[in-house]
């Protein structure tokens, strides 16, 4: 059999609203639950980060201005 590189796929994630909030942040398992390592851009209509991810399980929560919150989808 041959070997195949894994390759880290990209994982789009995005938080629909919350127009004015100030920072948003992404934590989870993959930064080691780190509060201000992953911030987020605003988008049309929300906030939105790329990230490269292996394929996996992970647990995460978004943090809008300081406040942990679940992925509401």
């Amino acid at each position: 059999g041959k070997d195949f590189q894994v390759r880290d796929s990209i994982v789009h994630f995005f938080l629909p609203g919350h127009a004015r909030a100030q920072r948003v942040f992404l934590s989870g398992s993959f930064v080691n639950w780190s509060e201000n390592k992953l911030e987020l851009t605003k988008e049309a209509d929300g906030w939105g980060i790329d990230l490269p991810l292996r394929a996996g399980k992970y647990w995460y929560k978004f943090i809008v201005d300081g406040n942990w919150i679940l992925d509401p989808s």
